[in-house]
């Protein structure tokens, strides 16, 4: 990957799925991706001596005393300078972001008053909510914090400092300028050493490698310990993203407008950040979020299970890891049928509208995705929002409320959701076949029947994967399948097939 081209994925994605490591001494931090509202007793008279609040497009506003401080980038309450007491550190952009400023406030005679400040210019640069590290790197029993500075439009780190809390002033105890270096990481590790990690391009500007370089501050001095690597960096652009989430769509049944929101949303269309799998801190992987249970993923629909062997390729394989996504969310489709969700209306898989349950079900069929449970929008409202034209009116609060909950609270599983007929967004992604079309059989084994659904005494013979038939006519819809009549081409027989199990031959030829 290029140079520049991934830098405001990783940026983000950082900013989403790393957490600060905190080294003996912690701290509560709020930044703008936390939703809260808390008060808290410095001196322990039981009294709120700060007020924090955050709240959607309104960063982190904070009341001390009668003052208050709004659109805040980052909060954080510790013991700073290692006297017992614990200190709030306020951290705030200046209107135009190009200045950051540090605010350290502290208890005196019972009241909350400033103590220090520091603040330094942003040249070009940004700063990265995750990239405020608190840490005792030098093991003194003073919290340093950490501001790194990254280049905007490469997403390099291009310089840092390490602050310190030395009789309620905030002193600067090591700065160093990064420019050039290609560092695209920060962190500190559970050991207290400072690891930087830099990227190596070929004479094409393609990342090829990546190094870890691990410092330690001892007796006050800053010193290189050890490296690391290098290793291989493993990369995918926005627009292969796209590539691998269309033959994905189309192989299977599932619209592209509903996995490619799904993709944005889980991690912004990501499989790796600076030349790493990407693992959240639940233990997702990759693009689409696949995360194991007990070292496997179960496709319950197809018995299909990924055992410890495949985690590695759903870490480092970004087509095997959406098309694991994939199957995970057709699994969820189909239990409607079985009773685990409600159905939504007639359940047509080409109306997204009807993909709702089972878009929420991807990440947790739980209350807190249930509608107006979050200052963010539940899970699926996130990932409708991005398609355009579809009918969110059709679930409300309201709404879902009228149609009735289980014992748990929930939408009722096994009930039909009725819509009404402004469903005007439907797939595009090419997966329809029509009368005529030539179709291969993707998945071994695969049942033909003499008629259009699942009963059990009407296969006609089992195909091979590979196996090749022509289309006769548009089967219709049951059991959450679209059914096509087929004719064998190495034979006479015909019968009927789920779509989701055909690959149409151009789309086999383009991607095979």
């Amino acid at each position: 990957m290029k140079k520049i081209k991934f830098a405001a994925f990783a940026a983000i994605l950082s900013a989403m799925l790393y957490t600060p490591m905190f080294c003996e001494n912690t701290a509560e931090v709020w930044n703008q991706e936390t939703e809260v509202y808390a008060e808290r007793d410095l001196n322990n008279d039981g009294a709120a001596d700060l007020k924090i609040e955050v709240a959607k497009g309104k960063g982190i506003n904070v009341k001390i005393g009668d003052k208050a401080y709004e659109g805040l980038f980052q909060c954080s309450i510790s013991d700073f300078n290692g006297d017992g007491k614990k200190e709030a550190l306020l951290i705030n952009l200046d209107k135009n972001a190009d200045e950051v400023q540090f605010l350290l406030f502290g208890m005196e005679k019972e009241k909350m008053r400033l103590f220090s400040s520091w603040k330094k210019p942003l040249k070009g640069e940004s700063l990265d909510i995750s990239y405020i590290l608190n840490s005792d790197i030098n093991k003194n029993g003073i919290m340093e914090m950490i501001p790194i500075f990254k280049e905007k439009e490469s997403g390099f780190i291009n310089r840092w400092y390490i602050l310190e809390v030395n009789g309620n002033k905030i002193k600067e105890v090591l700065g160093e300028g990064l420019q050039g270096y290609n560092i695209g990481e920060l962190r500190i590790t559970e050991d207290g050493r400072i690891m930087k990690k830099s990227v190596s391009y070929d004479a094409a500007g393609e990342a090829v490698s990546y190094t870890k370089a691990y410092f330690a501050i001892e007796d006050g001095k800053y010193s290189y310990k050890a490296s690391e690597g290098p290793f291989k960096y493993y990369g995918i652009s926005k627009e292969e993203t796209d590539t691998l989430l269309k033959k994905i769509s189309a192989e299977e049944g599932i619209p592209y407008e509903i996995i490619s929101s799904i993709a944005y949303i889980e991690s912004r269309g990501q499989q790796f950040v600076w030349g790493e799998p990407v693992v959240s801190f639940d233990g997702g992987i990759g693009i689409m979020q696949v995360t194991p249970i007990n070292g496997s993923v179960t496709i319950q629909y197809t018995g299909e299970t990924f055992g410890p062997e495949d985690i590695e390729r759903i870490k480092t394989d970004a087509e095997f890891n959406i098309r694991v996504g994939a199957k995970i969310l057709y699994d969820k489709w189909l239990s409607s049928f079985g009773g685990a969700l409600p159905k939504v209306s007639d359940m047509n898989p080409d109306v997204l509208e009807n993909w709702y349950f089972a878009v929420m079900a991807y990440n947790g069929y739980s209350k807190v995705n249930m509608p107006g449970s979050s200052w963010k929008g539940a899970y699926q409202e996130r990932v409708f929002n991005n398609i355009e034209g579809f009918n969110k009116g059709y679930f409300t609060a309201d709404k879902i409320s009228a149609h009735g909950f289980d014992s748990d609270g929930l939408p009722a599983r096994g009930k039909i959701y009725e819509l009404g007929d402004k469903l005007s967004v439907r797939q595009t992604t090419g997966y329809e076949l029509s009368a005529g079309d030539e179709a291969v059989i993707k998945v071994e084994g695969s049942k033909l029947r003499n008629s259009p659904n699942l009963s059990s005494d009407g296969v006609i013979t089992r195909l091979a994967a590979g196996e090749r038939l022509r289309i006769l006519d548009d089967g219709g819809l049951s059991s959450g399948y679209r059914w096509y009549k087929v004719k064998l081409l190495d034979g006479e027989t015909e019968g009927y097939i789920a779509g989701v199990l055909l690959k149409k031959i151009d789309l086999y030829n383009k991607f095979n």
